[in-house]
């Protein structure tokens, strides 16, 4: 085999592992929310037959769970990179920001930050194969970072703010995994 075949192969187990991070997570949270569930005596919906592994495009949900007195409509989003932010926009756009650190000598180091395209996050159907018995029930549509970026934030004009686990941008909720299972924990007791 010659010796830059070596580097191409290289090359591509370094492109691929945030995808590998993704199907890891995915598998993770499968299991965690079967477990949730069954825990906390609640009943988990799927929309698909591989509701886990939810892409971004869709644009309808992926899962829901369903608690005494309300319904969770989920849609998972991922973010490949673990070490970078996530920018909500006007408008319904989004971007992600990467960054790039140097380490110097003596303990210096360097920070660049590399903006991807502005993306449309478009619109989000987290009523897709909704069952009519649950209008009675508070709806309560989530956006689920899996697997989740250092940061997320809302840009609008010129000021910026830290979005958290819980709060509303656009119509739905931005979660973490833990921050979910914390929130209906809490919702239920």
């Amino acid at each position: 085999m010659p010796w830059w075949s070596y580097i191409l192969i290289a090359l591509a187990v370094i492109l691929m592992v945030p995808y590998i991070r993704l199907l890891f997570k995915r598998i993770s949270l499968y299991f965690m929310l079967k477990s949730f569930c069954k825990q906390e005596k609640l009943i988990l919906h799927r929309s698909s037959m591989l509701w886990w592994l939810g892409i971004k495009k869709g644009g309808r949900c992926n899962f829901y769970i369903e608690a005494p007195d309300s319904i969770y409509s989920v849609k998972l989003f991922p973010v490949l990179k673990r070490k970078c932010c996530f920018h909500f926009l006007e408008e319904r756009k989004y971007y992600i920001e990467k960054f790039l650190i140097f380490f110097g000598l003596y303990g210096s180091s360097a920070r660049f930050s590399f903006k991807s395209r502005i993306h449309n996050l478009g619109e989000l159907n987290f009523k897709y194969k909704f069952n009519e018995e649950w209008n009675t029930k508070e709806f309560i549509p989530i956006l689920l970072f899996n697997p989740t970026c250092a940061s997320v934030k809302l840009k609008t004009d010129n000021n910026e703010q830290v979005i958290g686990d819980g709060d509303a941008v656009y119509e739905f909720y931005i979660f973490g995994m833990k921050g979910l299972m914390k929130k209906i924990s809490n919702g239920i007791n």
